[in-house]
Order: C-alpha cells, then structure tokens, then sequence
C-alpha cells in the first residue's frame, strides 16, 4: 500500500521532476564521456584520471542508477536508506579524487611555469651573452677595419694633400701587402714620377737659364765691340776730315 502510494503520487510534478533527473544524469554520463577522452591525453595525470573514471562509474551503477530505480518504484525507505549509505559515501569518494586530481594538476602546473621561468632566465642569459659578443665583434671589426682600411686611407689623404701642394718630398711607406698596399705603391711610384719630371724640368730651366746668361753676356760683349768699331770710325772719318783739309790747303 506504501508503494502504490507512492506510485500514484508520483504523477504530475514528482514525475516531471524524476524525468528531469534521468536526463541531467544522462548529460553528466555524456559529458563524462568526453571528459574519459581528454583526461587519456595527458600522461602525467593519467592514474589520476583513471582512478576518477572509476569512482564516476562506481557512483552511477551503485548509487545513483539503483537511487532514481527506488524512486520511480515508489521505495522511499530503500531509497532513503540508499542514498544514506552508498550514494552520498560514494559522491564524497569522488569529490576526493578530483580534489586529489586538482591538487595534482596543480602541482604540475606550478611545476611547468617554473621550469618555463628558468628556460626563459636561461633565454634572457643567453641572448645576452649572444648581444655581448656581437658588440664584442663589432667593436674587434671597427678596430680592425680602422687599423687595415681606415687609417691607412687617412694616411693617404694626407699624402694626396701635400702632393696637391707641391710637396713631394713626404715620405710614403707602408708594409701592408693587400689592396691598400697596392694603392700605396702606386702612390708612391706616382710620387717619384712626379718628382723625376720636376727635376727634369727643373734641369731644363736650369740649362736655359745658363744659355739665356750666356746669350746676354755674348750681347753685352757685341754691343760693346759695336761700340768700340762705332769709336774706331768715327776717328777714322776724322781723321779722314782732316787728311781732306789738308790736301785742299795744299
């Protein structure tokens, strides 16, 4: 009579209600299920997974699955008593294990960012050490470039300026055998070149000037046996003048 009493009461809302639950329970199941095909995936936490899948599958075959059966037969003393003694002793065991598996998870999580941290401390050490020796090498080629190429290109600005300015007695010299060396040869094979046809020409001015003291000095030496001829005449036509006076006086 208890149970057809219950039976009868449970239509209208009481069933509507147990209706709800099997279907809340079936989209617990299923989404379970999906949680079983996620939890696989990571190794580290898979005893734990397994141990919750087990504990879910132990709360639905033997509380929750014979709980709604008790209810929707109308057996509220088994109902009760199953509820009191299984069910929620199983639903306590399997809030355990996620507590559990959450801790667990979030020890490796920790664990994780840590090591994450210390990779990206090590990263950062790196690539400054990798940004010290890039400065180190540029400042080892600018001290390099400026011993080989800088410096002697300055050095032989300098040569260019004062042969610019008619100084051709600067010394050049240079030990290098490379291109800049070869630039410096030529330098300074140009520099003898010049000076060879300076002093040419300067042999050639020197000879000319010899020969025009030459030439002058023969001039003066003409004007003045021109002039001593020019003297030598002028007694001669005096003397002339007067041999002619003294025929006509006769």
């Amino acid at each position: 009579e208890e149970g057809a009493g219950v039976t009868r009461s449970l239509d209208g809302s009481t069933n509507y209600l147990l209706v709800q639950g099997r279907s809340l329970l079936s989209e617990s199941q299923d989404s379970f299920a999906r949680y079983e095909t996620l939890g696989g995936q990571t190794e580290e936490l898979e005893s734990g997974y397994k141990r919750i899948t087990s504990q879910y599958h132990r709360l639905m075959e033997n509380g929750m699955v014979p709980l709604l059966e008790s209810l929707q037969e109308g057996r509220v003393a088994n109902f009760n008593s199953i509820l009191q003694s299984r069910t929620r002793s199983l639903e306590e065991d399997l809030y355990i294990e996620v507590a559990q598996q959450n801790s667990q998870q979030q020890s490796i999580i920790a664990h994780h960012a840590e090591r994450e941290e210390k990779q990206y401390a090590l990263v950062m050490q790196l690539v400054s050490v990798a940004m010290a020796v890039a400065l180190l090498i540029s400042v080892l080629c600018y001290l390099f470039l400026n011993r080989v190429v800088l410096s002697p290109l300055r050095r032989m600005d300098h040569h260019f300026a004062q042969i610019a300015q008619g100084n051709l007695t600067d010394s050049i010299n240079t030990t290098s055998t490379n291109e800049i060396g070869v630039l410096f040869s030529g330098l300074s094979h140009m520099q003898k070149e010049l000076q060879r046809m300076v002093h040419s020409v300067r042999q050639g001015v020197e000879q000319i000037r010899y020969n025009a003291d030459d030439i002058y000095n023969g001039t003066i030496d003409l004007s003045s046996r021109s002039e001593q001829q020019a003297a030598a005449l002028q007694e001669t036509a005096a003397s002339m003048e007067q041999l002619a006076s003294t025929v006509r006086q006769n």
